[in-house]
């Protein structure tokens, strides 16, 4: 299972060719994954290498400029760190010289065995594409639940982003096993309640035994309430002060991956089909004005999601 995982990942997803130059960053935590991927991938290209970028914090932390400038030589870079370097200056310099970037946070010897990852992702995308033209031509989107949920997002004006999980052309990014179309919401301009009952994708949080309640008022979180307690310590010490960059609503996206299931992993959580992820924090890579070193999914399940009246997602269901 792990060698025919990372096979599908080097060429379904990363689309490998012969003699192409790959890259392979790592962390002391995932050294011994990033060894499995070099050698599959020694297998078909020799211009290989693999990199240590030592200990980050947090995703979308910087990195050593030796490192960045390797990435900028690279044809196709597997980033197999704990944390994300997805939203990254450095992720961001090398797709513009045409890396494709494959975002592989937090993947280990066990996580390779998920069933989610070997998927059919390029014809799965060819359905996503009609959710990722309706977010984009969109105005508004409303997100109603029977737990509780009722929320206005505004989105006039911005651009979806199409994240198929595979990387074909110069500066794709994929994380597989995420399959998702998500937009960036016009910030100050979402209001309601939202009835977070799926994940966050925090170690601390993972899976939800009970919901977390979000008031949102004006695009930021003005209230958390919860049963659990330590949950609401968490979050509460993770979005900071009222008036905090990271309390803004940042992202809002549609999970396409038939075999993801909940399980607090954020690529299988934000992939999982039929479910909408709620992102706070960054998004200015993505589509947004919202610059800060902090981004966090929180996953709803069993919710529908409209845009401009029309029907996306019922009760977790794909509606089109």
């Amino acid at each position: 299972m792990t060698q025919s995982a990372i096979n599908h990942l080097i060429n379904h997803c990363g689309n490998l060719k012969k003699n192409e130059k790959s890259l392979i960053l790592h962390d002391n935590k995932t050294k011994k994954i990033a060894k499995f991927f070099y050698n599959q991938i020694m297998k078909k290209t020799k211009n290989n290498k693999i990199i240590n970028v030592g200990k980050l914090k947090f995703h979308g932390g910087q990195i050593k400029k030796e490192i960045e400038k390797e990435m900028c030589k690279s044809n196709l870079i597997f980033c197999l760190t704990k944390y994300s370097l997805a939203h990254s200056n450095a992720r961001i310099m090398a797709s513009k010289k045409g890396a494709r970037f494959l975002s592989l946070p937090d993947y280990s010897t066990s996580f390779i065995k998920n069933k989610s990852i070997i998927v059919d992702y390029k014809r799965i995308s060819k359905r996503m594409r009609k959710y990722h033209n309706i977010l984009t031509r969109g105005n508004k989107i409303k997100i109603l639940s029977k737990f509780g949920t009722n929320i206005d997002i505004l989105i006039k004006g911005r651009k979806a982003n199409f994240c198929p999980g595979f990387v074909k052309k110069r500066g794709d990014l994929g994380s597989p096993p995420d399959i998702e179309t998500n937009i960036s919401p016009v910030e100050f301009c979402s209001n309601g309640e939202v009835i977070v009952n799926g994940s966050i994708t925090h170690p601390k949080i993972k899976l939800l035994k009970n919901p977390v309640n979000l008031k949102i008022e004006k695009g930021r979180i003005l209230k958390i309430k919860t049963k659990n307690v330590k949950v609401k310590k968490i979050l509460y010490r993770l979005f900071g002060k009222k008036n905090s960059k990271k309390r803004i609503l940042a992202e809002c996206g549609i999970g396409f991956n038939p075999k993801a299931k909940l399980s607090g992993h954020m690529l299988t959580d934000e992939g999982s089909q039929g479910c909408i992820h709620l992102g706070f924090g960054s998004n200015y890579t993505v589509g947004g004005n919202n610059k800060v070193d902090f981004h966090i999914d929180l996953i709803l399940k069993n919710t529908t999601l409209l845009v401009d009246r029309e029907h996306v997602i019922r009760e977790g269901k794909l509606f089109l």
